[in-house]
């Protein structure tokens, strides 16, 4: 009887690896993906911030919509390029200066500020007395928009 449940157990088992791993289409170990949440690296940024005894930034309308559009033009041209056309033609641009950082392929808020920090003009960014901001994020991908 205890060699019969044992080899249900083992054709159960199996059955469960092998759907597995049909699932998976052979590869059991696919990377995780991963999302990052804006409102974390926004507090995160922040937290920064005033240990270095910078105000918070304050998110704006103009600030995430400029994100919004960064966001959707780096996931197919990975540079500051966009932004820089973007800033220089608008007429209406009510700030004496912005900024931006870009980020990709960290797996978690942590790391992203991390990298920001480590990269001079990134940490330029986060260290400059802003005033606005807002970060919009597409998987790994990150866009924070600095203004004031």
């Amino acid at each position: 009887m205890n060699k019969v449940y044992i080899a249900i157990i083992i054709v159960v088992f199996a059955l469960f690896v092998l759907r597995d791993y049909a699932a998976n289409m052979g590869e059991p170990n696919q990377p995780k993906e991963f999302f990052l949440k804006e409102p974390v690296l926004f507090e995160l940024v922040n937290d920064y911030r005033l240990k270095k005894d910078l105000p918070p930034l304050k998110k704006s309308i103009m600030t995430c919509g400029i994100a919004s559009i960064r966001l959707d033009e780096v996931m197919y041209d990975w540079s500051h390029n966009g932004f820089f056309s973007l800033t220089e033609s608008n007429d209406n641009w009510q700030y004496s200066k912005v900024g931006e950082n870009l980020s990709r392929h960290w797996e978690s808020e942590r790391d992203t500020l991390d990298e920001w920090l480590s990269s001079p003009k990134h940490k330029e960014n986060l260290d400059y007395p802003y005033t606005e901001s807002c970060i919009q994020c597409e998987g790994t991908v990150c866009v924070q928009i600095f203004a004031k």
